[in-house]
């Protein structure tokens, strides 16, 4: 699937460099998205949802 918009490219960009390693799978790590929303001038929490929702979709594929 190809982003449709720079703002679907940003966000999987974010989620791409987020992702982290934990014990219970895939975790996202809020300092990467908040620095990230800060360089594109995003809304923190409504970005660290979106992609803590895409992290919960990839964990539930993992089982």
């Amino acid at each position: 699937m190809r982003p449709l918009d720079e703002w679907e490219m940003l966000v999987i960009q974010c989620f791409t460099i987020s992702l982290e390693s934990g014990m219970n799978g895939i975790e996202t790590n809020y300092h990467v998205v908040r620095d990230f929303s800060k360089k594109y001038a995003f809304d923190v929490i409504e970005l660290y949802q979106i992609i803590k929702s895409m992290a919960g979709e990839l964990n539930s594929g993992r089982k």
